[in-house]
């Protein structure tokens, strides 16, 4: 992904947090439990933030 990486650093921690509300509120309506769904969500925010978290290492090592 090309452009700023302090723009992505902090904006995709956002995504994934509005992301995982989305699939946390989805979960219970679907009629799982509550839990389930907070795994769903932990899973999807990690999913969104270690690419971002890596980026932004080798950003760093570059230097």
């Amino acid at each position: 992904m090309s452009g700023n990486p302090q723009f992505a650093d902090s904006f995709t921690p956002c995504v994934a947090i509005g992301f995982g509300e989305a699939s946390l509120q989805n979960s219970q309506t679907a009629g799982d439990t509550l839990v389930s769904g907070i795994t769903i969500t932990m899973l999807f925010v990690l999913g969104l933030a270690l690419p971002s978290f890596a980026a932004s290492i080798r950003t760093k090592n570059a230097h």
